[in-house]
Formats: C-alpha cells, sequence, structure tokens
C-alpha cells in the first residue's frame, strides 16, 4: 500500500503539471512494480522519470506545450522556427522585395547604359583608325563623340555610385535572410498564421 499510494501521488501531482503527458508512462510503468519484493528497483523506477524531468524540464515543456513539435531557441538553433521567427522572415523577404524592386529599375538602367557606352567605344576604336589627321572636319567630328562618350561615361559612374549605395542595405539584409531564414525548417501552419495575419508571405 506504501508503493501504490506514493506512485498515485507521483501521478497525481504530475497530472496538474504542464509535462503530464510526458512523464505519465514512465508513472504508469511504476505502478506494475507496486508487488515487486527488490526495493531499490521500486525507488529506480521512481526517481529516474523525476530526474528527467528535472533534468530535461524545460526542453519537456516546450515539447508538451507545442504538440511534441521541436522548436529551436534562436534563429540557428536546431528544430523549426518559432511562430516570431517565421514573422521576422516573412517582414524581412518583404522589405527585400520592396527594395530590390526601385533597385531593380535601376539596374536595368544601369545595364542599358553600359551596353551603348561599350557600343560607342567600339565605334570610336574603328573610326579613329580609319580618321585622316589632315581631314580638319573628321576631326572635329571626332572630338565631339569623344566629349559624348566621355560625358556618358561620367553619368553611368554617378547612376552606379548612387546604385550601389542604395544596393548594399538589400545586400545586407539578403545575407541575413540566406542566414536565418532560406531553407530552414518551419511548421506549415505557422507559416500560414503568420500570412494570415500579415496579409502576406515569402
Amino acid at each position: 500500500m506504501l508503493w501504490g499510494g506514493l506512485f498515485y501521488k507521483v501521478r497525481a501531482y504530475f497530472k496538474f503539471s504542464e509535462i503530464n503527458l510526458y512523464l505519465q508512462k514512465n508513472i504508469m510503468k511504476c505502478e506494475r512494480l507496486v508487488h515487486e519484493k527488490s526495493v531499490m528497483k521500486k525507488v529506480a523506477c521512481l526517481i529516474v522519470p523525476l530526474l528527467f524531468c528535472f533534468l530535461t524540464g524545460a526542453n519537456a515543456y516546450e515539447k508538451v506545450a507545442t504538440g511534441d513539435r521541436e522548436y529551436r531557441k534562436n534563429t540557428r538553433g536546431e528544430g523549426a522556427l518559432t511562430v516570431k521567427m517565421i514573422e521576422k522572415c516573412v517582414k524581412l523577404k518583404h522589405n527585400m522585395d520592396e527594395q530590390y524592386g526601385t533597385a531593380g529599375e535601376e539596374k536595368s538602367d544601369l545595364e542599358a547604359r553600359d551596353r551603348e557606352l561599350q557600343y560607342l567605344t567600339s565605334e570610336l576604336t574603328e573610326e579613329r583608325e580609319r580618321l585622316d589627321p589632315s581631314d580638319n572636319a573628321g576631326v572635329e567630328e571626332y572630338n565631339k563623340k569623344v566629349e559624348l562618350l566621355n560625358s556618358k561615361t561620367n553619368e553611368y559612374n554617378e547612376l552606379k555610385e548612387q546604385y550601389n549605395a542604395q544596393i548594399g542595405p538589400y545586400k545586407k539584409q539578403a545575407k541575413k535572410f540566406d542566414k536565418e531564414c532560406k531553407d530552414q525548417p518551419y511548421f506549415e501552419d505557422d507559416y500560414e498564421a503568420v500570412v494570415k495575419k500579415l496579409g502576406y508571405g515569402m
């Protein structure tokens, strides 16, 4: 009766604790040892789950509280992303997309200007090879094209500096996204809850 009553009290305690489901199976196994003659076996059976509780209580609580789901403690830990982590990733990706939308247009403009400069440079190189130094009109026309090329090159360099300054924060965010969010595991219903809350996803 002593051991049976003790096991009953332990079960009753865990019945009202947050880690009930996690430990109750072990406690139930101990009840079968009520008629076991070896006192040490009874004590060991009772102490082992209790020690497990104290040593891994935090993890046990988390698994039970989240329905046996294992969430990570930090962005690079083991387990799935938490809802808060998913929300941060979705917001980060959204900001990146907005920044890249503007930067993408400027990048296209720069690429078009770069192709134009390459074409003009090639044309002037060929024209210079054919140019007759004694042809004053031809030399003057050539010099005007060189001035135009220099002017376009300066404009291109200024726009490129502006683009690099704008794309800097995007690259920084992209690096953070790749490190903390890209290819990281998460539960689909957690992600759907975030999308529902924010109104957009990744």
